[in-house]
This record gives structure tokens, C-alpha cells and sequence, in this order.
């Protein structure tokens, strides 16, 4: 039977909690900022890139499609793409299909489909509530036309297209930007956090 869900919260970061769900160093962890909600009240997890290995690891690595979105013009909208450049050149993911599909992503529907993928991986920046560069894993039912990242296709629309034409799962990797102004530069802060995520875990 499910428990009653109690709250605790420490300055603008929340938590939702019951017994389901382990509570040893709990307040540690808010603290640290390695725990935030966003407005859904789905509960996020700061990932890192031994996170990232264990959530594919049910896939073959030539089934996996690793798709980066963003638009280089807008500033932290570069993020998706500055990290699937760098998750290139990871040997752990060496025989994996990486697609750099910028602003533009259905243009490469049919690429795609094409690599005959188990899973789909969609890397984009997006405000998820974290701190600037922080990278989670973000749930399908919560990504409405628009959250994710400022390109005007809507990725929900990609999902649809491509589960109509095979069986696949998909992965949501949002980077948290900063500042997605047009005309600006990547900033410091979410270039940097991208380099920590996978220098970190070497």
C-alpha cells in the first residue's frame, strides 16, 4: 500500500519522500544541492557519466542513437552539442551512432530509423530547475511542447514519428543552461560542467 508523502525543504530546493525511498545522509544531500524538484513535483536526480553507463547498459552498444539538439547562436542552447562531442570520444560507447542534429532534428528521422536503434538518446539543454550546467535524466510525461530546449519542433512530435515506424525506448538528457540569449557565447559555468562530467569519471 502506498505511504502518505510527507515534504522537507531547505531554501529553494524541495523533496518528496516516504518510505519507498532510502533516507540514510538525506539531508546531506539536499544540502549539496544533488537533490531538486521541478514544478511537476517529479523528483530529480543530478546525474553523472557512471549513471549515464548503467542506465544503457541493457542495450547493445551498436543499438544505441545518441541525438545532440541546440542551436549554436543561443548561448547554454550549445550545450547539447558540446556534450555529445565529448561523449564521442568515450570508447565505452564506441560502436554507438551519434547524431549532431542541432536546431533541426527532424531532418534526421530517417537517419535514425535507419541505424535500427534500441534506444534513442536526446541530449538538449533544458530548465529543469538545476544549477547552470547540471545534467539530469528527464521523464518523457513530463517534457511538454517547448521545455525541452527553445528549437520550435517539438520533440514529443520526433517520439511519435519514430515509435510509429519501430519499437524503440527513448532517454531524455537535459543540460541546465544559464543564459540562452541569441548572440551569446556558451557560458563558463555549463562548458565547465560538461568537462567535469565525464573528467570525473575517468
Amino acid at each position: 500500500m502506498r505511504t502518505r508523502t510527507s515534504f522537507w525543504k531547505h531554501k529553494k530546493y524541495f523533496l518528496i519522500w516516504d518510505r519507498h525511498i532510502p533516507s540514510p545522509g538525506l539531508e546531506e544531500k539536499i544540502k549539496s544541492k544533488k537533490f531538486v524538484l521541478n514544478a511537476g513535483t517529479k523528483l530529480w536526480l543530478k546525474m553523472n557519466f557512471t549513471q549515464l553507463i548503467n542506465r544503457l547498459s541493457k542495450y547493445r552498444n551498436d543499438k544505441i542513437v545518441f541525438v545532440g539538439l541546440g542551436n549554436e547562436a543561443r548561448g547554454d542552447d550549445l550545450a547539447g552539442l558540446v556534450f555529445i562531442n565529448a561523449l564521442k570520444t568515450k570508447t565505452v560507447f564506441n560502436k554507438s551512432k551519434f547524431i549532431i542534429a542541432g536546431k533541426n532534428p527532424e531532418n534526421y528521422l530517417q537517419q535514425i530509423l535507419g541505424s535500427n536503434p534500441e534506444v534513442v538518446v536526446f541530449i538538449d539543454a533544458a530548465d529543469w530547475g538545476g544549477e547552470p550546467g547540471d545534467i539530469s535524466f528527464l521523464e518523457a510525461d513530463t517534457i511538454a511542447s517547448g521545455d525541452f530546449s527553445t528549437h520550435a519542433y517539438s520533440i514529443k512530435l520526433l517520439e511519435q514519428f519514430l515509435s510509429l515506424n519501430r519499437l524503440m525506448d527513448f532517454v531524455y538528457i537535459g543540460i541546465q543552461p544559464k543564459n540562452t540569449d541569441f548572440g551569446k557565447e556558451i557560458t563558463l559555468e555549463v562548458n565547465l560542467a560538461i568537462k567535469e562530467f565525464f573528467i570525473e569519471n575517468e
